[in-house]
């Protein structure tokens, strides 16, 4: 997962980006940081970033409405010495917001929260001893190798040990199901879904027969919870 610190107080960012990493130790994260003095040009899609409202030379809230058009899901925490711009940020639906004022007691509130907000929405992968967190939206495909899983996502492949079967068990909640032997898919990705064929990706599959009951229903769960 990608995530941005942009603020204009150097010194800040570089405390800001530092408890972070000490709080999310155990999760592997991309981490980036852009200064008042860079532009915006090579902006790209993030997962979660904290974004200073009161930017000298920048529109934080603008900047916030324009980075969510790589990614609506974007998760943003606003930052700033200017407590009476949090009315103003509600228009971009922020997760949170960090008084700098108050920035040992807020970030330490902002990281907990954030923290049980991924364990619920991202899905964990093992590999190399060390935790990978992903977005389920982004998985395109989950395949079995020889005693290997391989996810593909939008941006990048992971390989865990594991079996096909048990990964889907496990990973049931982010509405990953198996379709055949060595293939399962995701439910967020599927296009159309008549009888035992769906559309996923542009391509038709038929659904395997010992597969269909549990696509079935955990396909209508889906329908329930996420449209």
């Amino acid at each position: 997962m990608k995530v941005l610190f942009c603020d204009d107080d150097v010194e800040f960012l570089k405390q800001l980006e530092n408890d972070f990493y000490v709080y999310f130790k155990d999760r592997i994260f991309e981490l980036e940081t852009k200064c008042l003095y860079q532009n915006f040009v090579d902006l790209q899609k993030y997962d979660i970033c904290f974004l200073d409202i009161d930017l000298k030379s920048v529109d934080g809230i603008a900047l916030a409405k324009r980075l969510k058009t790589y990614n609506s899901k974007l998760i943003i925490v606003f930052v700033s010495q200017r407590e009476d711009l949090v009315f103003h940020t509600f228009s971009v639906q922020p997760f949170q917001f960090i008084r700098k004022k108050h920035y040992l007691e807020d970030s330490k509130e902002v990281f907990a929260q954030l923290n049980y907000y991924l364990q619920q929405t991202t899905m964990p992968l093992k590999i190399n001893n060390q935790i990978v967190y992903i977005n389920p939206l982004d998985i395109t495909s989950v395949i079995s190798l020889d005693h290997d899983v391989i996810i593909t996502t939008k941006e990048k492949t992971y390989t865990v040990k594991d079996s096909l079967k048990n990964f889907c068990q496990k990973n049931e909640k982010f509405f990953v199901v198996q379709i055949k032997k060595n293939l399962a898919i995701s439910l967020y990705q599927v296009q159309k879904v008549k009888g035992n064929k769906i559309m996923y990706e542009n391509k038709e599959y038929i659904i395997g027969r010992i597969y269909q009951k549990n696509f079935k229903n955990l396909y209508e769960r889906y329908l329930m919870t996420c449209l």
